[in-house]
């Protein structure tokens, strides 16, 4: 326990996550989407390491911002294999699904910056400068179309 505890319950809990994602929810069509988690958990447990702490409502707003993109590859992935060769859960998922997946996480994202007073409104401002990017720019600007569709398949 040398880092301490809510260090170890940081990794522990990524670990399991990632496991759970690999061998089960990578094959449950939006279950998938738990990956999003260890995104945020990735910086949580950085800002833990230095001795810091991330205001909870930030996780939470991180954790939708990369939801958001994460439907966005799912979108991008869906329309270039259409059979889901690439991805098994592709078949059963809906552009309106994962659309509304989209507008949902941005909305959330929104009010999470209005509501938190104790964090500064420009790390609010990045994530939503982020999410204006991927997700809005993937349906009408070509090079940010571009970025993700090379995103879509290295993964």
């Amino acid at each position: 326990l040398w880092f301490g505890k809510i260090i170890l319950f940081l990794f522990l809990l990524f670990f399991a996550i990632n496991i759970f994602y690999s061998f089960m929810a990578k094959r449950i069509p939006y279950l998938e989407f738990i990956i999003a988690i260890t995104h945020p958990l990735r910086g949580v447990l950085g800002i833990y390491l230095v001795g810091a702490a991330m205001p909870f409502l930030l996780l939470i707003a991180s954790f939708f911002c990369v939801l958001a993109i994460i439907a966005v590859r799912r979108r991008f992935e869906k329309m270039k294999d259409t059979i889901g060769s690439a991805r098994s859960t592709l078949l059963y998922y809906r552009k309106g699904y994962l659309s509304a997946i989209e507008i949902a996480a941005g909305l959330v994202l929104v009010i999470i910056m209005i509501w938190d007073f104790n964090t500064a409104p420009l790390i609010y401002l990045l994530l939503i400068a982020l999410y204006i990017t991927f997700v809005v720019g993937s349906y009408r600007v070509g090079p940010i179309r571009k970025i993700i569709e090379y995103m879509s398949f290295i993964s």
